[in-house]
């Protein structure tokens, strides 16, 4: 069987883009909008990111504004009943935005088995600046998703440096 390039980008990033739906619906965050975009992070206030490792080497980022981080935690908390305190909103949605990457990441690699692909994750990691921007250099695989939602704008995105080349 000779799959294309085309082929497994079409795959690996229906699998990414289905975790992300699930783990935002299971944590009753509204997704108004899923908009397909290849753009590579830039300007954005907070990003985290996510390694994958094993069959794929590579990272998976969320990223957003100071202000649809916080508007994230707020509505996160909100859904599950929880009054966060305004003192430590900061740090509180920083927070979200590493959990909710670590999960994304986490069914991605479960859906990624559905291909034949093993692969694990590392722990998130979260940055927050003035403009930043993120990218992989010579990445094999690359695309991004537009999470719009009560929350504001968030973006998907995943970057594919390596991947373990599977023998028929």
């Amino acid at each position: 069987m000779n799959t294309t390039n085309t082929d497994i980008n079409t795959a690996l990033q229906n699998r990414f883009e289905t975790a992300c739906t699930d783990i935002f619906t299971e944590n009753k965050l509204t997704i108004t909008a899923l908009v397909p975009s290849d753009a590579i992070l830039k300007n954005l206030q907070v990003i985290a990111t996510v390694g994958l490792t094993s069959d794929i080497q590579g990272n998976l980022f969320l990223g957003c504004s100071h202000e649809a981080v916080i508007s994230l935690s707020r509505d996160l908390y909100s859904a599950q009943g929880i009054k966060a305190d305004p003192k430590s909103i900061e740090t509180l949605a920083r927070s979200t935005l590493g959990e909710i990457t670590n999960q994304v990441a986490g069914r991605a690699i479960m859906y990624l088995t559905e291909i034949d692909l093993d692969c694990n994750i590392t722990p998130p990691t979260v940055f927050s600046g003035n403009a930043l921007q993120s990218e992989l250099y010579a990445a094999e695989h690359r695309f991004g998703l537009i999470i719009n939602g009560t929350f504001g704008d968030i973006i998907l995105h995943v970057e594919i440096k390596n991947m373990k080349k599977k023998t028929e």
